[in-house]
């Protein structure tokens, strides 16, 4: 099961072992050192662990990776469909080719940019307002469209790959990824700028709603 471990302090204190005056917990011998949250998760078959400042912080990589993986057995990869059929993109394609239609669309693909407080999802659709629904995010969270799909996805999840939280879609965001977006906003009259229209109600750079 997932969880978060205290780096900096003991479960249990020893009779008279002396506290910590700030956390009035008993310290390791890491305290003061380092991140003192740690998140411990399974990936597929392999355990791993990621640590942060706070604990709020892990608690959010945790209730992100809930939702993250393939859910066939084994599997161990990025999930690329929502809720509650979680699949990788191989996995979807198989089901797709097995069910003997193709993927559901509203739209041309679109490369999508999306912001939820400090982070941006980095990701691709068909459908901009069903994928703002599954993030229960308002259409003011989208800050940049253009044209592209997996393949244009995939080379920006390498080029931002420093700042990628985990194996997600979401990244923290950076100057860089700022210039990106400020730099990329679609022409008028082109589709991704129709779009944004559309869905957003607005032609221009998209503002941030936590600003």
């Amino acid at each position: 099961m997932p969880h978060i471990e205290d780096r900096w302090h003991k479960n249990a204190a020893l009779p008279d072992e002396p506290v910590c005056v700030e956390h009035g917990k008993a310290p390791t011998a890491r305290h003061g050192r380092g991140q003192r949250w740690r998140a411990r998760w399974v990936d597929g078959i392999t355990e791993r662990n990621a640590s942060f400042a706070r604990r709020v912080d892990a608690e959010w990589h945790l209730s992100h990776l809930a939702g993250t993986w393939c859910l066939v057995p084994k599997c161990g990869t990025s999930a690329v469909t929502e809720p509650p059929v979680l699949l990788c993109a191989d996995h979807r394609d198989l089901l797709l080719q097995q069910l003997g239609r193709k993927r559901p669309s509203v739209h041309e693909t679109v490369v999508y940019f999306i912001r939820n407080g400090s982070r941006v999802k980095i990701g691709w659709t068909t459908n901009l307002q069903r994928r703002l629904s599954s993030l229960s995010l308002p259409a003011s969270a989208v800050a940049l469209l253009m044209p592209g799909g997996p393949a244009e996805e995939n080379m920006l999840h390498n080029y931002f790959a420093a700042t990628r939280v985990a194996r997600s879609e979401w990244f923290e965001v950076t100057d860089s990824i700022e210039d990106y977006i400020a730099t990329r906003q679609p022409e008028p009259g082109t589709f991704a700028a129709k779009l944004f229209t559309q869905v957003c109600g607005r032609g221009g750079l998209a503002a941030d709603p936590a600003a």
